[in-house]
């Protein structure tokens, strides 16, 4: 059985579907982000840290600097505390401020 090869309309029409969808899904994320409580954040500054982080939610996208306090909705917090465990981000802090403590 031969395929049938797919028409530019047929292209076009997939790409528009896919994309209305992909709207729609930031556009429900973004509402329910909105909608969520907000907290105060703040990633670490330091050497070998890094100076921000990106986190992405079905295309809503925050940039979080390092050494300023964000408002943010809560899930987002909740990424960035699992992201900064796994990437050893508040271990290296810690380490940092140990250090500076044993040479006082």
């Amino acid at each position: 059985m031969a395929k049938e090869k797919a028409s530019k309309e047929q292209i076009k029409d997939d790409a528009a579907r896919v994309n209305a969808a992909n709207k729609s899904k930031y556009a429900a994320t973004y509402e329910s982000l909105e909608a969520q409580e907000k907290v105060s954040f703040m990633l670490p500054a330091g050497a070998g840290l890094p100076p921000e982080l990106v986190v992405n939610i079905n295309g809503v996208q925050f940039i979080i600097e390092a050494g300023k306090i964000a408002r943010l909705p809560i899930q987002v917090v909740e990424m960035l505390n699992e992201r900064m465990q796994s990437e050893g981000i508040l271990q290296r802090k810690s380490e940092e401020q140990s250090a500076n403590l044993q040479n006082m």
